[in-house]
């Protein structure tokens, strides 16, 4: 009975020290940045993925510069179809597309994608850019998920 006791006195303290392997890091996310201010090294930019044509498809895209003239593309959206969809980074606005992709993101699957991009977040910012998912493959024309990586510049 006392092994009983120490097992389970041990199991609570493991639980309230975080000495759990499988802890999740508490290492701090960088912040969040402005689409229109370029981040530090390391920085994240977090953009808005807004809904088209009825999708209810939502989300984010985080930019996060590397150096070297890369920068990693993030995607996280919800109520994404159950099929692949094809991504990319466009020039111009979510109103004012320029249908020619300009940087090809990877597929989103099950609402995510990530891909290391060769485009700096500095010319990414420069002038307006678009992150656009389509709805899939076979219906490219079809837009599903689009956020603005840049406003407008004057």
């Amino acid at each position: 009975m006392r092994r009983v006791w120490m097992s389970l006195a041990a199991a609570i303290l493991l639980a309230f020290t975080g000495c759990d392997r499988g802890a999740v890091d508490s290492t701090p996310e960088p912040e969040t940045g402005d689409a229109t201010t370029v981040p530090s090294p390391g920085e994240i930019i977090t953009i808005a993925m807004g809904a088209q044509n009825d999708s209810g498809e939502i989300g984010t895209a985080k930019l996060q510069p590397l150096g070297g003239g890369q920068t990693r593309v993030t995607l996280g959206l919800n109520n994404a179809p159950q099929n692949p969809q094809p991504a990319h980074i466009h020039r111009g606005t979510c109103e004012d597309l320029d249908p020619q992709p300009l940087y090809p993101l990877s597929d989103v699957v099950n609402g995510i994608s990530e891909t290391v991009v060769d485009v700096s977040i500095e010319d990414l910012l420069a002038e307006p850019h678009a992150v656009n998912v389509h709805k899939s493959k076979e219906e490219a024309e079809v837009y599903f998920s689009c956020g603005n990586i840049a406003d407008e510049q004057p």
